[in-house]
């Protein structure tokens, strides 16, 4: 396992609206130990949901215009994470 964890890889932990860094770090450990593991499937998925839950709890906590921004960086965020697992089911690199 890494260890330490780079946060958010190569997108922003945080930025006005949002604080994903907690949510990004759980992610790493959920993957780390995933494959630890080595297994995937449904526990990926189920890692990928409770990273969104803890940015969409993260946005629940912003002030009413923060959220505006908030929530769609979180789908934004998941849907990153869904295209590397794609790229990864592909062939693609781990």
């Amino acid at each position: 396992m890494r260890g330490g964890g780079d946060h958010c890889s190569s997108s922003r932990d945080k930025g006005e609206s949002w604080n994903f860094v907690n949510a990004c770090d759980v992610h790493d450990l959920g993957y780390d130990m995933m494959r630890f593991m080595r297994v995937g499937g449904d526990i990926r998925e189920s890692i990928d949901e409770l990273f969104y839950n803890e940015m969409k709890a993260n946005c629940s906590r912003q002030g009413f215009i923060q959220k505006g921004v908030c929530y769609p960086a979180a789908s934004m965020y998941l849907l990153a994470v869904q295209r590397r697992t794609s790229w990864d089911n592909a062939g693609g690199p781990t």
